[in-house]
């Protein structure tokens, strides 16, 4: 099948590229599977979908057209021979073909103010957003303020001067977000600033702006990169490893819990406020024989206690003892109820009773042998739960849901 270039790329498409904005609603997964193979097959290496598929938009299915293709893709051998055209869900309330708000994309609000004041005090605290001034910065404004620094400059740091070197392509806006970070800066007449370690390099462009502006340069400090519930990769949202400051008690406590013994020495450098005289005593103890699982109750509790309160705490330490050390399904488990027409893909459950983000972490779940249902572990994504069922649902050790579909 011809191919033709995709605008200014070197990205090279077919003629014809495979829609699939009903997959999930009109056809199964491997219906899916099959129609890809055959479109590849045909010469079409293009498909295209969306964050929001299938439509018309719904709860109950909302990502199974991704989930789709990217189970197919992890069966493919040359996966950078085929292109995927995607689009993320902008303003929903305006989708005439759905309920107002599709408030399930994304996992519904992001940072806010109540998240922000459990960190700072309200009543010392402005927030600024940069669009204030950015808005008001016409095309001449901001060409000045790139004048204002190199391209030599620029390659200082570290991922950019990687890149060239090995001449994978940096776009211009790449180099314009230390630029517009560093004014933020001098609009703010910053005289701290902080950021993580890996933030270094665009902290320090607003400290040259600054002198170019005639201001005295900012004091930088920089703290360094908390690791993740993994132990490797840094603590993020998107990668599922995090605890989040707005978690409830007991599914904070859990995932403190979680973190690995060594890891744990780590979490009290960068987030306990113990004297380190006690964290010493406890490293020690732990030497000596020590169960470092009381130790890491010590731990839980102040980061509890520090977000939520000390009762809360409490609570949620007995609720992780009832659940884990005695392996019992707890008496109090919230309750869910999901309307459904006929059945509802399990991926999809787990989803809407709040028990994983997304339902491909539903899907990841299940296939490491973390979903039981009733108490009996789960082996198939496939599994569907019909409308009449209800069923205690469980991830993990620490996540349960008594789910009625109606």
């Amino acid at each position: 099948m011809k191919k033709n270039r995709l605008g200014n790329s070197h990205i090279e498409v077919s003629e014809i590229c495979l829609g699939t904005m009903t997959w999930g609603q009109q056809n199964n997964e491997a219906d899916a599977h099959s129609q890809l193979d055959l479109a590849l097959e045909m010469g079409v290496n293009f498909i295209d979908t969306a964050e929001m598929y299938p439509v018309p938009p719904k709860l109950e299915t909302y990502s199974l057209t991704e989930q789709y293709i990217g189970s197919w893709l992890k069966k493919k051998r040359d996966r950078s021979s085929i292109i995927i055209a995607t689009k993320v869900a902008g303003r929903t309330s305006s989708v005439p073909s759905g309920p107002p708000g599709l408030k399930w994309i994304r996992n519904g609000p992001r940072l806010n103010k109540e998240q922000i004041f459990k960190v700072l005090d309200s009543k010392k605290t402005n927030i600024c957003f940069n669009s204030t001034w950015m808005n008001k910065m016409s095309a001449s404004d901001l060409i000045a303020l790139a004048g204002k620094y190199t391209v030599a400059r620029m390659l200082e740091r570290d991922d950019f001067h990687k890149r060239y070197s090995s001449s994978n392509p940096i776009s211009i806006h790449e180099f314009l977000y230390p630029l517009i970070q560093g004014y933020d800066s001098v609009v703010l007449e910053a005289d701290i600033e902080l950021g993580g370690t890996d933030q270094k390099f665009n902290l320090l462009v607003g400290r040259e702006l600054q002198k170019d502006y005639g201001q005295t340069p900012q004091v930088v400090m920089t703290l360094p990169i908390l690791e993740g519930l993994d132990g490797v990769k840094k603590m993020s949202k998107s990668l599922g490893n995090y605890i989040g400051i707005t978690d409830e008690p007991e599914e904070m406590f859990g995932k403190i819990m979680s973190i690995s013994d060594d890891m744990m020495w780590r979490y009290f450098e960068l987030l306990s406020s113990n004297e380190q005289g006690m964290v010493s005593k406890w490293q020690k103890d732990v030497k000596q024989g020590a169960n470092p699982r009381d130790i890491k109750f010590e731990l839980a509790n102040e980061i509890i206690e520090r977000f939520h309160n000390k009762g809360a705490a409490t609570r949620a330490k007995e609720d992780f003892i009832t659940k884990f050390q005695k392996n019992k399904i707890p008496d109090q488990v919230p309750e869910v109820t999901i309307r459904v027409d006929h059945q509802m893909p399990l991926p999809n459950v787990l989803k809407i009773a709040g028990l994983v983000q997304s339902s491909s972490e539903g899907m990841r779940m299940i296939k490491q042998g973390g979903v039981k249902i009733d108490g009996a572990k789960v082996t198939s994504t496939e599994t569907v739960i019909e409308k009449g069922s209800t069923v205690v649902l469980q991830v993990g050790k620490r996540k349960f849901a008594k789910t009625s579909l109606i």
